[in-house]
């Protein structure tokens, strides 16, 4: 995906050239809002062949769900609205939205929510949504435990990384780390 020109851009591997593009402008996206590609996340079939992406595009708070083999936009998924008093705008930077992750066991996809100051979650493959999880200020990207039980959200703006239980839905922790986190993954130890 790039910022700047605004497009997703799918590479088959096995010859190294670009094989298809959606172009993200208000034509090409059913009217939504033109904005640059952010973080994705993969939906696969059980092949391990792509079924849908999940994008989030600049300055729009919520994901697009694009269809692999249609090759466009099929959904979008709004953030719940808070009231003013309980939103920041804090170092948006044109992102209201810049952690996806799709959960390992292939039954959640969780999203991030600047301003909110939350994650969110949806079931995987319905989309229905699951509620929301208040965790540190400006939360950033995600990561998964290899069960799918924890999230781990790099929260740029209190210098934290909150641990979120995906069964019970709430931050169960939230461990200090250095200034502005913000990539983050999970690795398991022997």
């Amino acid at each position: 995906g790039m910022i700047g020109a605004r497009t997703l851009t799918i590479i088959d591997t096995s010859i190294d050239e670009a094989i298809w593009s959606l172009h993200f402008s208000g034509r090409t996206t059913g009217g939504y809002a033109d904005g640059g590609v952010r973080p994705m996340a993969f939906e696969t079939h059980p092949d391990g062949s792509t079924n849908r992406l999940f994008i989030q595009i600049s300055n729009y708070h919520g994901v697009y769900v694009v269809d692999f083999a249609q090759r466009r936009v099929v959904q979008k998924l709004d953030m719940p609205s808070l009231p003013i008093s309980r939103v920041t705008n804090d170092a948006l930077q044109g992102s209201p939205g810049h952690g996806l992750a799709v959960s390992p066991d292939g039954r959640q996809l969780w999203s991030t929510s600047k301003p909110n100051g939350y994650v969110y979650a949806w079931s995987l493959p319905d989309l229905e949504y699951l509620g929301g999880v208040e965790v540190g200020h400006i939360p950033d990207w995600l990561t998964m435990t290899p069960d799918s039980r924890y999230l781990y959200v790099a929260n740029a703006g209190s210098n934290d990384v909150s641990v979120v239980d995906t069964k019970e839905m709430r931050e169960v922790a939230r461990i200090p780390v250095g200034q502005v986190p913000k990539r983050n993954k999970t690795v398991v130890l022997p």
